[in-house]
């Protein structure tokens, strides 16, 4: 079949494209696009080691760049060049990309390079919650991707109103696909039913008792993601209750390490498990484990794993801030509490783990809730509407221009 158009799209590591592209990416593979992914080659070593892209369709083109998520201008650079040369030897319809490098490299690259379909795939905005310089280096940053991008796409209102507030982008090139969040879930995947049967087996591997409550924490081990907070609550709620448990997944990284008495409370406390990243599979029995997920975190794009968490029925409290309460509906799927607030996150904790009522409404609720509007089906279709009607909208444009349509 030949291609209806061509598409490339950018991120900075390939874990990324793992979590939350693969379905699009097929989808539009399937629609007729020839896709290419740009991204860093897979790690050798560390937490995401062998999470390559052999997930990707066979034809899916990949070419590594040299990015990585930690500071390298140089790195940064040959990215961009890469890039660039790239889209000159093979020109392209549509670029789309995400992450600030990623997205700095592709949007300059894709200008000059004159791809004419630009889209800015926004996840989060650095300087919304910085102040002084590096709230201004930050907007800047912003400001020059939304500039040299066609189309800005970002996966939350809050983050349309302050694109078009804080005059990044106009209204105009502003869009919103579906509910937002990056790919939805896949329901066929997070069910609850499919994983009960694991409940117990996993309980007995991890050494928590079978009548015990576990908190479930799913996320990068970072100052930002609350888990400072999450530890001074858990340890005041394990002092009045010994039936508590708690389940941190993720792994830390060089940027904004846990505090060292976290990291000490996390090896030693008897009643903390901890594992490094997983893969989904692993991830998906796991919430079968939890009676209650937190997100205690400082900011978030969208969050996805709490609506992961409430797709398996498991209520959530997660942090009262622009991101989380687009995907959990206060006293239906969960509870909302201020950020970095040990107590107020114990509290609501607490008013989950004496309530099995409760826990149980809820994640009947937040399941439903999820269904309606964050189903990955829904919304792999709509973006795949939207790259289709891009290329339509630029079809009737060179049609317009040229004659031959070419």
């Amino acid at each position: 079949m030949a291609a209806r158009g061509r598409l490339v799209m950018l991120t900075t590591v390939p874990i990324s494209v793992k979590l939350f592209y693969v379905a699009q990416l097929r989808a539009l593979h399937e629609a007729g696009f020839e896709v290419t992914v740009m991204c860093a080659a897979p790690p050798r070593s560390g937490p995401y080691a062998g999470h390559g892209l052999d997930f990707l369709p066979a034809d899916i083109h990949f070419v590594p760049l040299p990015l990585a998520r930690v500071t390298d201008p140089l790195g940064d650079l040959r990215a961009f060049w890469r890039t660039l040369r790239y889209l000159h030897r093979h020109p392209c319809d549509i670029i789309q990309y995400m992450t600030p490098k990623a997205a700095l490299a592709g949007a300059l690259a894709g200008y000059l390079a004159r791809v004419p379909c630009r889209v800015y795939m926004v996840a989060g905005l650095l300087y919304y919650h910085a102040s002084g310089l590096k709230r201004a280096a930050f907007w800047g940053l912003d400001w020059l991707i939304c500039r040299f991008s066609t189309h800005v796409v970002p996966i939350a209102r809050y983050l349309v109103k302050a694109l078009v507030r804080d005059r990044l982008c106009p209204s105009a090139k502003c869009t919103m696909v579906g509910y937002g969040n990056a790919c939805g879930v896949d329901l066929t995947v997070f069910d609850p039913d499919r994983v009960r049967p694991q409940r117990e087996p996993l309980r007995r591997q991890l050494n928590i008792p079978l009548d015990a409550v576990v908190i479930g924490a799913f996320s990068r081990l970072t100052g930002d993601k609350g888990i400072n907070e999450l530890i001074v609550a858990f340890q005041r709620i394990a002092e009045r209750r010994p039936d508590v448990y708690l389940l941190v997944v993720g792994s830390q990284e060089e940027k904004d390490r846990l505090l060292p008495e976290t990291e000490r409370v996390l090896r030693e406390h008897p009643r903390i498990r901890a594992k490094e990243f997983c893969d989904r599979d692993e991830l998906v029995s796991l919430y079968g484990v939890i009676d209650i997920f937190t997100l205690p975190t400082y900011r978030e794009g969208f969050g996805s794993t709490p609506q992961e968490a409430q797709a398996m029925r498991v209520p959530v409290v997660v942090s009262d801030i622009d991101g989380c309460r687009e995907g959990t509906l206060h006293g239906e799927g969960g509870l909302l509490v201020p950020p970095r607030d040990p107590e107020a996150l114990a509290t609501a904790l607490e008013q989950l783990i004496d309530n099995p009522e409760l826990r149980r409404q809820m994640g009947q609720r937040g399941r439903r809730w999820v269904e309606e509007r964050f189903d990955d089906r829904d919304m792999t279709h709509a973006v795949v509407a939207h790259r289709l009607q891009l290329l339509a909208e630029l079809d009737a444009r060179r049609g317009r221009t040229s004659p031959s349509g070419g």
